[in-house]
């Protein structure tokens, strides 16, 4: 799955507009970059 459908259906199972999903999925990628690079555990 690439990440426009990512946002799409992250939006409509949680009946938010693209926009706000798009973000949710932008700073999720971002949290999760940094705790990879800093070798964090995402989720034990």
């Amino acid at each position: 799955m690439n990440k426009a459908k990512l946002v799409n259906e992250l939006a409509e199972k949680m009946n938010i507009t693209q926009e706000q999903s798009r973000q949710f999925v932008n700073v999720f990628q971002k949290i999760l970059m940094e705790a990879i690079k800093q070798e964090t555990p995402v989720m034990p």
